[in-house]
């Protein structure tokens, strides 16, 4: 059952200064030990920006990201 009542913020300045260490002590490995193949997410705008701001890198070498509904938490 979706839930439309939940609140649905962007991320704070605090998320974002962790998602750009999230993605200096992530990105900072090479591909090949990485071993990423999908990035899945819910729809929601604070898991897309996480995954966009931390995972960008990864989503730019061409791995796949995917949102969907019954992901939201």
């Amino acid at each position: 059952m979706q839930d439309y009542s939940i609140h649905d913020p962007e991320l704070s300045e605090l998320g974002r200064a962790q998602c750009r260490d999230l993605k200096k002590n992530f990105m900072g490995k090479p591909s090949k030990e990485l071993g990423v193949g999908l990035i899945i997410v819910s729809p929601m705008v604070r898991t897309i920006e996480t995954a966009l701001l931390a995972f960008g890198g990864l989503i730019e070498r061409g791995v796949p990201i995917q949102a969907h509904a019954s992901w939201q938490g």
